[in-house]
């Protein structure tokens, strides 16, 4: 049986909060964590460092409170996602009837790209849904962007105020109005206020790895990075190769450990924004295994969608 606010829900029960101190964060966190605890509800923490410690602090080092640093699980949306799919799975095999877990989300505010996290708090309506979760997104209203207050409401069919938790009214499921959300918080990366180092028009996957490789070697990255770079760049051509349309361009930039790498094509892009983060499509063609893997690797991933272009970006650092 399903306790609090979720009772009766069948899968995710997605909620947010907003708090402007400490104490209110705490009066958001605290009963959620308590009641779970006191039901015998797995009990998930992947907060901030600091937030962790005041949830540390109120409840003591024995509660039963199960911590997951959150730079560690919130380090890519996509890998964020599978990697909380793992821990529910395990815990619904262990007998689970709900599982309680809050978290930070990262945003501007707290120093990240906000476009791929806010494709992450959509996604998550289903890729979770599978899952008897109760899941609380908290908000910092000192540090959030207006908009990214806007996004989050738009993404969290529940909202927990001082009243209790209530249905929020300004969720929407319309695919095509969280698409244009999407495309609204592109910005460009500060690497590209200066011309790229190379530019290959039509590129082929092979030539694209052996431009990758000197790039990233030069960027002076860790091996495992310039894997990375390798890989990504021979996924993004070959996506735009099988369902972009042409003119194709690669574009990439470098700087000492961080290389930019941008695709651009004259195709209108995925249809669902969302989906590379959940995981390939093996019905579709090409399985959609190129931006998945993408959004496995890259430590951001940016969509530029207009009505004559699409343009994905990854950012390898390290």
């Amino acid at each position: 049986m399903r306790s609090g606010a979720a009772a009766g829900t069948l899968g995710y029960y997605h909620e947010t909060g907003f708090y402007s101190s400490e104490r209110e964060l705490l009066d958001l966190a605290g009963p959620f964590l308590q009641d779970g605890l006191d039901a015998g509800e797995p009990t998930i923490v992947s907060f901030a460092p600091h937030n962790a410690a005041t949830i540390r602090a109120a409840f003591g080092p024995d509660a039963g409170i199960q911590y997951v640093p959150g730079a560690d699980q919130y380090a890519r949306p996509a890998s964020a996602i599978a990697s909380y799919q793992r821990l529910f799975g395990d815990l619904v095999a262990q007998g689970a009837s709900q599982i309680r877990v809050i978290g930070d989300v990262p945003h501007p505010g707290t120093g990240s790209s906000w476009q791929q996290w806010l494709r992450y708090e959509a996604a998550i309506n289903q890729a979770f849904d599978g899952f008897p979760i109760w899941g609380v997104c908290p908000y910092d209203l000192r540090v959030t962007p207006d908009e990214v207050v806007e996004d989050v409401l738009a993404t969290h069919p529940h909202l927990t105020t001082a009243d209790g938790h209530v249905d929020n009214a300004a969720c929407t499921t319309s695919s095509t109005l969280l698409g244009r959300r999407v495309r609204d918080r592109y910005e460009p990366h500060p690497m590209q206020s200066s011309g790229p180092q190379v530019v290959l028009h039509e590129p082929a996957p092979d030539i694209t790895r052996r431009v990758a490789l000197d790039v990233a070697q030069r960027a002076g990255l860790a091996d495992e990075h310039i894997d990375e770079v390798v890989i990504i760049s021979s996924e993004l051509v070959t996506n735009a190769l099988l369902h972009g349309a042409p003119p194709r361009v690669l574009e990439m930039w470098a700087e000492p450990a961080r290389v930019l790498i941008a695709v651009t094509d004259a195709g209108p892009g995925p249809v669902d924004p969302l989906a590379s983060l959940v995981g390939p499509d093996h019905q579709a063609p090409g399985g959609g295994r190129g931006l998945w893997i993408t959004n496995q690797l890259a430590t951001e991933i940016a969509l530029d969608q207009r009505d004559d272009a699409f343009t994905i970006r990854a950012l390898i650092a390290g």
